[in-house]
């Protein structure tokens, strides 16, 4: 038995350790926008700055899951792309990949915009012959997990298009684009 005055010791530590962690998850959500601002303007290096702070804070977490982590690897690999730094951004989307694969499942929904943004750095690049599995993959969990007709699905859908006219693969392309206008008709 733990005597009383133990006892409220050990409560006391308890809250001061779960409010430590909420203000370092205030502050970590105060980083992220900041961060997305200077996004959203072209600040890339004042962007880049932010996100860094924010991911030492969610490493500093302890959060098993590391879903603070994988956000946080998300964005600064965006950040990164944005400033042509193709392998440093690759190397963070994929971490962010395994963090919430590893969270979610492989097959979670949770887990396509981790997917889209390696998708989309290889298109970037010229490199479709990797971009296309990141392309499909989104859009085959979507079709599993909603009904046709879903706006996520019909996103990933219309990305997988778009992917197929920027690697001139124009009948492809089409046909996706065919399937995406008769599932809208359908949903009007």
């Amino acid at each position: 038995m733990i005597p009383k005055k133990l006892g409220a010791l050990v409560m006391l530590a308890i809250f001061f350790t779960s409010m430590s962690a909420f203000a370092e998850e205030g502050e970590w959500i105060k980083l992220i926008h900041e961060a997305q601002k200077k996004y959203n303007y072209g600040l890339y290096d004042q962007a880049e700055e932010l996100d860094t702070k924010a991911l030492e804070l969610a490493d500093k977490e302890g959060d098993p899951k590391q879903v603070h982590v994988a956000v946080t690897l998300n964005n600064l690999g965006m950040v990164l792309k944005a400033k042509r730094q193709y392998m440093q951004a690759e190397l963070l989307f994929k971490r962010a990949l395994e963090i919430s694969e590893r969270t979610y499942g492989p097959n979670s929904v949770l887990i396509t915009a981790d997917l889209t943004n390696l998708a989309f750095l290889y298109m970037e690049q010229g490199q479709y012959e990797t971009a296309e599995p990141y392309f499909k993959r989104p859009l085959e969990i979507c079709e599993k997990a909603f009904p046709q007709g879903n706006s996520e699905t019909l996103g990933y859908m219309s990305n997988l298009a778009y992917f197929y006219r920027k690697a001139h693969r124009t009948q492809e392309a089409e046909e996706i684009e065919k399937r995406l206008a008769s599932i809208r008709s359908v949903n009007k």
